[in-house]
């Protein structure tokens, strides 16, 4: 009957009498440390803890593979992924704007921008910060208006469901992008060994 609650790389637990109040705790969406903090990630215990061990046996997967000098480990994705929220900009009705990415990162520049989701004829973009994503766009506000290679835009900050499903994508895709590359290497090295099996035989010789 215990709650997690992580901000930065900071984690506390709190034991509650009765699992009633643990599970309402749990169900919180909105909790500030501070009233300028982001909102913190609450879950229970089992899920903590579940959460905590996939990330370790992700961790270990990687250094085991760079140890054994690229043999195929599979990257798996955390049930729970655990991020900080406030991160993530999403920009909306950008069919027939001729924008790119390079754009969106001229126009955040100096502002924090860690990556950005976009590639051109997408209806939507999303932009991931270092720092809060509501700051950065009040930095770049005109007027009030936002202004996206020379038209107007109303992007929002992810939250609740929408934000842990951004998440939840990311983590897949990287999980994804990495079993490609082992599977790639593999193959690489599975080609270069019969190869050099076939040379191993040696030339043949037609006998007149």
């Amino acid at each position: 009957k215990q709650w997690y609650q992580r901000r930065v790389a900071i984690t506390a637990g709190i034991e509650f009498v009765e699992q009633a109040d643990a599970d309402k705790m749990v169900a919180t969406k909105e909790l500030k440390f501070t009233p300028e903090s982001d909102n913190l990630l609450i879950m229970s215990r089992n899920d903590y803890f579940k959460s905590k061990n996939q990330n370790v046996k992700q961790e270990k997967n990687v250094k085991r593979e760079a140890q054994m000098g690229g043999t195929e480990v599979k990257h798996e994705v955390p049930e729970h992924v655990e991020y900080e929220k406030g991160k993530i900009l999403k920009i909306s009705e950008l069919e027939g704007i001729e924008t790119s990415r390079e754009d969106m990162k001229t126009l955040f520049e100096g502002h924090g921008v860690s990556w950005v989701t976009f590639n051109k004829g997408d209806p939507e973009a999303y932009i991931r910060f270092e720092g809060s994503a509501q700051e950065a766009l009040e930095k770049v506000r005109v007027d009030e208006k936002f202004i996206l290679s020379g038209k107007e835009s109303s992007p929002v900050v992810l939250d609740g469901t929408e934000e842990e499903e951004y998440w939840k994508k990311s983590a897949y895709e990287k999980a994804e992008f990495f079993n490609k590359k082992n599977r790639k290497r593999k193959f690489d090295g599975a080609r270069g060994g019969r190869g050099r099996g076939r040379g191993g035989r040696g030339k043949r010789y037609r006998r007149d």
